[in-house]
């Protein structure tokens, strides 16, 4: 997951990933029943921090990922993403909604142990 993803994946719960943790856990136990302790979504620099601080060497993917979303490769799946980044095209302002795919994207990373 990412920090700042449109849609919680978990949940479908519209921007409940930037919502503080303290508010997120209430919501989540509310809509699924279910107790997501253990789940919290990371930024790019506190994934990559944290591989760092426990010696994995990595590389981020999610570039690749987010092409292929534009590619139709693997198409966008929820409507609204999918709807916004249509209109986004359509007004060809497509770097725009590259760079905004980048933000809210699913992070993609490959690690390896040193």
């Amino acid at each position: 997951m990412n920090r700042w993803q449109l849609i919680e994946p978990h949940t479908l719960v519209p921007l409940l990933t930037w919502l503080p943790r303290i508010a997120w856990y209430p919501i989540c136990k509310r809509v699924k029943n279910k107790d997501y302790i253990n789940y919290w979504p990371y930024t790019r620099g506190r994934l990559a921090s944290l591989l760092k601080r426990y010696g994995f060497a990595f590389d981020d993917l999610t570039g690749i990922y987010v092409n292929h979303k534009f590619s139709g490769v693997n198409p966008i799946g929820d409507r609204m993403t999918s709807r916004i980044f249509q209109m986004l095209r359509t007004f060809r302002l497509i770097n725009i909604a590259y760079y905004i795919a980048m933000k809210v994207s699913v992070l993609v990373y490959i690690g390896l142990k040193k």
